[in-house]
């Protein structure tokens, strides 16, 4: 066993108590890491990053539904989708180029800095206007809201769905910037993504082991120190002051994004 494989557990629960303190992440961290660091193939690392999602959001939606910040219906209604998406996302992936694959990988974590900026800014944004401090329900009856409402978070959860399955990455940013555009306070919206990314990260995984050969010792041992992560993650949330914490860690996680998306496309 290589001395990297020590660092499995680590890893895990660094990047488990990121996704779920911030509603995603994990996989735009796990792949990179499992390639770059322990030397994978960019297939065999994507149902490994998907396997540990499992554990991580699982962990993270309990604890989130407990401090009553899971919007069921909805997310529900998105998890649908993100289930038809990942077994789309892992069909492409197995008849893909890796080298396809890794620069498609850069390409969308490039994708993925806007989206995250246009969170940062419209969250300063809804916090300086004081009408819109109080949670919109929408998500509790999506249909009365309209097809065209209901329509739009079904596509999203579908969309977020493919990324999953076809790179292993959590795909919430998507997820996040929608939910927050239709007026879910931030603790919600971050419960919510949580809560369909465990759906995602487990249909993605099982549609994968049709068709990949899965490193086990890799999987439990990075599971494990997510699974950790991902109980302790809700439980800070929950006694700090989350706004800026949030915004400070989307920060470094932007920059740290922006340098894996140029090795991706340059290697």
């Amino acid at each position: 066993m290589d001395w990297t494989t020590y660092l499995l557990p680590i890893v895990g629960f660094l990047t488990g108590f990121l996704i779920t303190f911030i509603g995603g992440g994990g996989g735009a961290v796990y792949i990179p890491l499992l390639v770059l660091l322990f030397g994978l193939h960019f297939k065999d690392a994507v149902p490994i990053s998907l396997a540990a999602m499992i554990f991580a959001s699982l962990a993270g939606s309990v604890g989130h539904y407990r401090q009553g910040n899971i919007h069921i219906r909805g997310g529900l209604l998105a998890s649908i989708a993100s289930i038809l998406g990942t077994g789309f996302g892992t069909y492409i992936s197995t008849i893909a180029p890796e080298t396809i694959l890794q620069r498609a990988f850069g390409l969308l974590l490039l994708a993925m800095i806007y989206p995250m900026w246009l969170e940062i800014r419209g969250r300063k944004e809804k916090l300086d206007r004081e009408e819109l401090e109080k949670e919109i329900h929408i998500l509790e009856h999506p249909f009365d809201h309209g097809r065209f409402i209901a329509s739009m978070i079904f596509l999203t959860g579908f969309a977020s769905g493919v990324s999953a399955g076809l790179f292993g990455v959590s795909g919430v940013v998507t997820l996040i910037v929608g939910f927050y555009l239709i007026g879910v306070k931030a603790k919600v919206i971050v419960g919510t993504s949580i809560f369909i990314l465990f759906f995602k990260a487990l249909s993605g995984f099982l549609w994968h082991i049709a068709f990949s050969d899965i490193n086990w010792t890799i999987v439990i041992l990075l599971s494990l120190g997510t699974a950790i992560g991902g109980v302790i993650g809700p439980i800070v949330l929950e006694r700090m002051h989350h706004e800026k914490a949030e915004n400070m860690l989307e920060w470094v996680f932007i920059g740290i994004i922006a340098v894996l998306a140029i090795i991706f496309l340059t290697r």
